[in-house]
Protein backbone atom coordinates (compact mmCIF):
# COMPACT_ATOMS: atom_id res chain seq x y z
CA UNK A 1 0.00 0.00 0.00
CA UNK A 2 1.30 3.90 -0.66
CA UNK A 3 1.62 5.43 2.31
CA UNK A 4 1.13 2.33 4.03
CA UNK A 5 0.88 3.64 7.81
CA UNK A 6 -1.54 6.46 7.09
CA UNK A 7 -3.96 4.15 5.31
CA UNK A 8 -3.75 1.23 8.53
CA UNK A 9 -4.18 4.07 10.88
CA UNK A 10 -7.51 5.29 9.25
CA UNK A 11 -8.44 1.00 8.56
CA UNK A 12 -7.95 1.03 12.32
CA UNK A 13 -10.27 3.63 12.83
CA UNK A 14 -13.06 1.69 11.13
CA UNK A 15 -12.33 -1.40 12.85
CA UNK A 16 -12.61 0.63 16.31
CA UNK A 17 -16.19 1.48 14.99
CA UNK A 18 -17.25 -2.32 14.71
CA UNK A 19 -19.01 -1.35 11.49
CA UNK A 20 -18.11 -5.29 9.97
CA UNK A 21 -15.85 -7.85 10.89
CA UNK A 22 -14.98 -7.79 6.95
CA UNK A 23 -14.29 -4.34 6.07
CA UNK A 24 -10.36 -4.36 7.23
CA UNK A 25 -10.14 -6.96 4.22
CA UNK A 26 -12.21 -4.85 1.61
CA UNK A 27 -10.33 -1.34 2.56
CA UNK A 28 -7.13 -3.33 2.07
CA UNK A 29 -7.96 -4.82 -1.06
CA UNK A 30 -9.00 -1.22 -2.15
CA UNK A 31 -5.81 0.45 -1.01
CA UNK A 32 -3.97 -2.41 -2.87
CA UNK A 33 -5.77 -1.84 -6.32
CA UNK A 34 -5.24 1.65 -5.75
CA UNK A 35 -1.39 1.25 -5.42
CA UNK A 36 -0.04 1.37 -8.71
CA UNK A 37 -2.06 4.66 -9.86
CA UNK A 38 -0.39 6.44 -7.21
CA UNK A 39 2.73 4.70 -7.30
CA UNK A 40 2.91 6.23 -11.12
CA UNK A 41 1.64 9.72 -10.11
CA UNK A 42 3.59 9.67 -6.77
CA UNK A 43 0.95 10.58 -4.51
CA UNK A 44 -1.83 9.38 -2.47
CA UNK A 45 -5.04 9.05 -3.88
CA UNK A 46 -6.18 11.23 -0.98
CA UNK A 47 -5.09 14.33 -2.75
CA UNK A 48 -6.09 13.03 -6.30
CA UNK A 49 -8.04 15.60 -8.17
CA UNK A 50 -11.42 14.56 -10.43
CA UNK A 51 -9.31 13.65 -13.50
CA UNK A 52 -6.82 11.56 -11.31
CA UNK A 53 -10.13 9.70 -9.54
CA UNK A 54 -11.67 8.99 -13.12
CA UNK A 55 -8.07 7.31 -14.41
CA UNK A 56 -8.14 4.90 -11.22
CA UNK A 57 -11.45 4.12 -11.53
CA UNK A 58 -11.06 3.03 -15.41
CA UNK A 59 -7.81 0.83 -13.62
CA UNK A 60 -9.99 -0.81 -11.70
CA UNK A 61 -10.92 -2.39 -15.17
CA UNK A 62 -14.08 -3.86 -13.26
CA UNK A 63 -17.77 -4.64 -15.29
CA UNK A 64 -19.07 -3.31 -11.73
CA UNK A 65 -20.62 0.11 -11.33
CA UNK A 66 -21.04 -1.08 -7.63
CA UNK A 67 -17.56 -2.28 -7.38
CA UNK A 68 -16.60 1.19 -8.43
CA UNK A 69 -19.29 2.82 -6.20
CA UNK A 70 -17.88 0.86 -3.14
CA UNK A 71 -14.41 1.57 -3.75
CA UNK A 72 -14.58 5.34 -4.13
CA UNK A 73 -16.87 5.24 -0.87
CA UNK A 74 -13.73 3.76 1.17
CA UNK A 75 -11.30 6.66 -0.41
CA UNK A 76 -14.27 9.15 0.36
CA UNK A 77 -14.20 8.26 3.78
CA UNK A 78 -10.17 7.86 3.73
CA UNK A 79 -10.01 11.44 2.62
CA UNK A 80 -11.85 12.63 4.62
CA UNK A 81 -9.22 11.18 7.56
CA UNK A 82 -6.52 12.53 5.55
CA UNK A 83 -8.40 16.62 5.82
CA UNK A 84 -8.64 16.02 9.53
CA UNK A 85 -4.92 14.68 9.93
CA UNK A 86 -3.88 17.63 7.52
CA UNK A 87 -3.14 15.64 4.79
CA UNK A 88 -4.86 16.93 2.29
CA UNK A 89 -3.16 19.95 0.25
CA UNK A 90 -6.19 21.94 -0.88
CA UNK A 91 -8.04 20.68 1.83
CA UNK A 92 -11.18 19.38 -0.80
CA UNK A 93 -12.96 15.99 -0.71
CA UNK A 94 -13.13 15.55 -5.04
CA UNK A 95 -14.13 12.09 -4.56
CA UNK A 96 -17.57 13.95 -4.01
CA UNK A 97 -17.35 15.19 -7.29
CA UNK A 98 -17.94 11.64 -8.71
CA UNK A 99 -21.29 11.42 -10.73
CA UNK A 100 -23.02 8.11 -11.73
CA UNK A 101 -22.53 9.46 -15.31
CA UNK A 102 -18.47 8.79 -14.58
CA UNK A 103 -18.89 5.77 -13.21
CA UNK A 104 -20.89 4.48 -15.95
CA UNK A 105 -17.98 5.82 -18.29
CA UNK A 106 -15.26 3.76 -16.36
CA UNK A 107 -16.94 0.95 -16.32
CA UNK A 108 -14.97 -1.97 -18.49
CA UNK A 109 -18.35 -2.98 -21.09
CA UNK A 110 -16.47 -5.72 -22.98
CA UNK A 111 -15.76 -7.63 -19.07
CA UNK A 112 -19.53 -7.35 -18.48
CA UNK A 113 -20.34 -9.71 -21.05
CA UNK A 114 -17.86 -12.28 -20.51
CA UNK A 115 -18.94 -15.30 -18.96
CA UNK A 116 -15.82 -17.14 -17.69
CA UNK A 117 -13.35 -15.91 -14.84
CA UNK A 118 -10.00 -16.51 -14.35
CA UNK A 119 -9.08 -17.63 -10.58
CA UNK A 120 -7.10 -14.42 -10.02
CA UNK A 121 -10.23 -12.35 -10.74
CA UNK A 122 -12.59 -14.41 -9.13
CA UNK A 123 -10.31 -14.05 -5.76
CA UNK A 124 -10.41 -10.28 -6.21
CA UNK A 125 -13.83 -10.22 -5.95
CA UNK A 126 -14.28 -12.65 -3.04
CA UNK A 127 -12.06 -10.58 -1.18
CA UNK A 128 -14.22 -7.68 -1.92
CA UNK A 129 -17.59 -8.73 -0.59
CA UNK A 130 -18.56 -8.14 2.76
CA UNK A 131 -19.89 -10.89 3.99
CA UNK A 132 -18.26 -14.84 4.02
CA UNK A 133 -20.95 -16.59 3.55
CA UNK A 134 -21.55 -15.15 0.24
CA UNK A 135 -17.47 -15.56 -0.29
CA UNK A 136 -17.70 -19.15 0.75
CA UNK A 137 -20.31 -19.91 -2.12
CA UNK A 138 -19.00 -17.68 -4.81
CA UNK A 139 -15.53 -19.43 -4.05
CA UNK A 140 -16.93 -23.28 -3.35
CA UNK A 141 -18.91 -23.42 -6.58
CA UNK A 142 -16.01 -22.45 -8.04
CA UNK A 143 -13.75 -25.16 -6.72
CA UNK A 144 -16.62 -27.82 -7.86
CA UNK A 145 -18.27 -28.06 -4.14
CA UNK A 146 -21.58 -27.20 -5.24
CA UNK A 147 -22.69 -30.61 -7.27
CA UNK A 148 -25.88 -30.54 -9.43
CA UNK A 149 -27.87 -27.44 -8.45
CA UNK A 150 -25.87 -26.68 -5.47
CA UNK A 151 -27.18 -29.44 -3.48
CA UNK A 152 -24.15 -29.78 -2.23
CA UNK A 153 -24.05 -27.09 -0.10
CA UNK A 154 -27.45 -27.26 1.71
CA UNK A 155 -26.48 -27.49 5.62
CA UNK A 156 -23.23 -27.81 4.61
CA UNK A 157 -21.52 -27.80 8.05
CA UNK A 158 -17.77 -26.75 9.52
CA UNK A 159 -17.26 -31.14 10.43
CA UNK A 160 -17.40 -31.75 6.78
CA UNK A 161 -14.22 -30.40 6.18
CA UNK A 162 -10.86 -31.94 7.68
CA UNK A 163 -7.64 -30.37 6.82
CA UNK A 164 -7.92 -29.51 3.13
CA UNK A 165 -10.83 -31.99 2.25
CA UNK A 166 -14.01 -31.69 2.57
CA UNK A 167 -16.83 -34.75 2.51
CA UNK A 168 -20.31 -33.81 0.96
CA UNK A 169 -23.79 -34.77 1.02
CA UNK A 170 -23.72 -36.36 -2.33
CA UNK A 171 -20.50 -38.66 -0.98
CA UNK A 172 -17.83 -36.46 -3.21
CA UNK A 173 -14.77 -36.09 -1.19
CA UNK A 174 -12.43 -33.34 -2.76
CA UNK A 175 -9.35 -31.36 -2.03
CA UNK A 176 -9.68 -27.40 -1.34
CA UNK A 177 -7.57 -24.64 -0.60
CA UNK A 178 -6.94 -23.24 2.64
CA UNK A 179 -8.17 -19.98 1.47
CA UNK A 180 -11.65 -21.62 0.84
CA UNK A 181 -11.17 -23.65 4.63
CA UNK A 182 -10.41 -20.52 6.62
CA UNK A 183 -13.77 -18.60 4.44
CA UNK A 184 -15.61 -21.76 5.99
CA UNK A 185 -14.55 -20.97 9.27
CA UNK A 186 -15.42 -17.23 9.00
CA UNK A 187 -18.86 -18.05 7.59
CA UNK A 188 -19.67 -20.27 10.48
CA UNK A 189 -18.70 -17.71 13.23
CA UNK A 190 -20.93 -14.70 11.35
CA UNK A 191 -24.47 -14.56 12.90
CA UNK A 192 -24.66 -11.16 10.83
CA UNK A 193 -25.27 -10.09 7.23
CA UNK A 194 -24.84 -6.78 6.07
CA UNK A 195 -26.34 -6.01 3.29
CA UNK A 196 -24.48 -4.20 0.66
CA UNK A 197 -24.97 -0.92 0.02
CA UNK A 198 -22.36 0.82 -1.77
CA UNK A 199 -23.32 4.42 -0.76
CA UNK A 200 -24.54 4.04 2.93
CA UNK A 201 -22.01 5.88 4.83
CA UNK A 202 -23.58 3.73 7.92
CA UNK A 203 -23.84 0.11 7.76
CA UNK A 204 -27.15 -1.96 8.87
CA UNK A 205 -26.90 -5.77 9.93
CA UNK A 206 -29.54 -8.72 9.69
CA UNK A 207 -29.42 -11.25 11.92
CA UNK A 208 -29.02 -15.03 10.72
CA UNK A 209 -31.22 -17.38 12.25
CA UNK A 210 -29.23 -19.15 15.37
CA UNK A 211 -28.20 -22.24 13.63
CA UNK A 212 -25.26 -23.95 13.05
CA UNK A 213 -23.71 -24.39 9.59
CA UNK A 214 -21.68 -22.19 7.11
CA UNK A 215 -24.63 -21.08 4.90
CA UNK A 216 -27.28 -19.62 7.12
CA UNK A 217 -30.82 -18.68 6.97
CA UNK A 218 -32.34 -15.10 7.75
CA UNK A 219 -34.92 -14.91 9.84
CA UNK A 220 -37.28 -14.26 7.10
CA UNK A 221 -36.45 -18.19 5.68
CA UNK A 222 -38.96 -20.54 6.49
CA UNK A 223 -38.07 -23.17 8.86
CA UNK A 224 -39.68 -25.72 7.08
CA UNK A 225 -37.84 -25.01 3.89
CA UNK A 226 -37.04 -28.40 1.40
CA UNK A 227 -33.17 -29.22 0.46
CA UNK A 228 -34.45 -28.12 -2.87
CA UNK A 229 -35.79 -25.07 -1.52
CA UNK A 230 -32.67 -24.18 0.13
CA UNK A 231 -30.58 -25.08 -2.99
CA UNK A 232 -32.36 -22.77 -4.86
CA UNK A 233 -31.64 -20.09 -2.50
CA UNK A 234 -28.12 -20.52 -2.52
CA UNK A 235 -27.82 -20.37 -6.40
CA UNK A 236 -30.50 -17.15 -6.11
CA UNK A 237 -27.23 -16.03 -3.81
CA UNK A 238 -25.34 -16.65 -6.76
CA UNK A 239 -28.03 -14.48 -9.22
CA UNK A 240 -27.99 -11.37 -6.65
CA UNK A 241 -23.91 -11.23 -6.26
CA UNK A 242 -24.15 -11.30 -10.25
CA UNK A 243 -26.43 -8.34 -10.87
CA UNK A 244 -24.40 -6.42 -8.54
CA UNK A 245 -21.19 -7.13 -10.14
CA UNK A 246 -22.64 -6.54 -13.71
CA UNK A 247 -21.11 -9.78 -15.24
CA UNK A 248 -22.68 -13.29 -15.83
CA UNK A 249 -19.23 -15.27 -14.81
CA UNK A 250 -20.75 -15.50 -10.88
CA UNK A 251 -23.91 -17.32 -11.96
CA UNK A 252 -23.73 -20.93 -10.80
CA UNK A 253 -23.31 -22.68 -14.67
CA UNK A 254 -20.95 -19.89 -15.02
CA UNK A 255 -18.65 -20.57 -12.11
CA UNK A 256 -18.81 -24.00 -12.95
CA UNK A 257 -17.48 -23.95 -16.37
CA UNK A 258 -14.95 -21.12 -15.02
CA UNK A 259 -13.61 -23.72 -12.30
CA UNK A 260 -13.41 -27.15 -14.94
CA UNK A 261 -10.89 -24.46 -17.27
CA UNK A 262 -9.12 -22.90 -14.65
CA UNK A 263 -8.58 -27.07 -13.90
CA UNK A 264 -7.62 -28.05 -17.25
CA UNK A 265 -5.23 -25.09 -17.60
CA UNK A 266 -3.49 -25.75 -14.40
CA UNK A 267 -3.02 -29.62 -15.36
CA UNK A 268 -1.34 -27.82 -18.74
CA UNK A 269 0.84 -26.07 -16.99
CA UNK A 270 1.97 -28.70 -14.58
CA UNK A 271 2.25 -31.39 -17.04
CA UNK A 272 3.80 -29.08 -19.35
CA UNK A 273 1.01 -30.01 -22.19
CA UNK A 274 0.16 -27.62 -24.87
CA UNK A 275 -2.95 -29.89 -26.01
CA UNK A 276 -6.06 -29.12 -24.06
CA UNK A 277 -7.32 -32.46 -25.01
CA UNK A 278 -4.71 -34.31 -24.16
CA UNK A 279 -4.75 -32.13 -20.66
CA UNK A 280 -8.65 -32.84 -20.43
CA UNK A 281 -7.35 -36.47 -20.46
CA UNK A 282 -4.96 -36.12 -17.76
CA UNK A 283 -7.40 -34.64 -15.65
CA UNK A 284 -10.77 -36.14 -16.22
CA UNK A 285 -11.34 -38.20 -13.50
CA UNK A 286 -11.02 -35.01 -11.01
CA UNK A 287 -12.96 -33.07 -13.77
CA UNK A 288 -15.81 -35.60 -13.54
CA UNK A 289 -16.05 -35.31 -10.08
CA UNK A 290 -15.80 -31.81 -9.18
CA UNK A 291 -17.62 -30.61 -12.26
CA UNK A 292 -19.51 -33.32 -13.96
CA UNK A 293 -18.87 -35.03 -17.19
CA UNK A 294 -18.50 -33.15 -20.79
CA UNK A 295 -21.03 -35.34 -22.90
CA UNK A 296 -19.80 -33.21 -26.08
CA UNK A 297 -16.20 -32.34 -26.01
CA UNK A 298 -15.66 -31.15 -29.32
CA UNK A 299 -18.53 -29.34 -29.00
CA UNK A 300 -17.30 -27.92 -25.51
CA UNK A 301 -13.85 -26.98 -27.09
CA UNK A 302 -15.55 -24.75 -29.69
CA UNK A 303 -16.51 -22.79 -27.25
CA UNK A 304 -14.23 -22.65 -24.69
CA UNK A 305 -10.89 -23.30 -26.03
CA UNK A 306 -10.15 -19.79 -26.27
CA UNK A 307 -9.73 -19.62 -22.53
CA UNK A 308 -7.15 -22.15 -22.65
CA UNK A 309 -4.29 -20.79 -24.97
Amino acid sequence: MYNEDLKRAFIQTMVDTGINKTIEAVASQYFKQAEPVEEALQKDLSNFNINEIIGMLKHFCTPSMETLMMGTSVFRRYTYYCIKENGVTDKLNHYEEVTNEMYLDCVNKSLSEDKIISRQNLMKQVHLLENPVEQFVLFAVFEGLGGVGCMDLVDIQLSQFHDNTVTLRSGRVLSVPSELVAIAQESADEYFYYPPNASAEKYEKVKFKDEPGIIKSLYNVKADSSDRRKAYNIVNKLRRISDRAGTKAFLNGHLIESGRIDLIKRVMLEQKETDPRKAMRLCRDEMKVRYGEIQAVGRWLLKYEKYLE
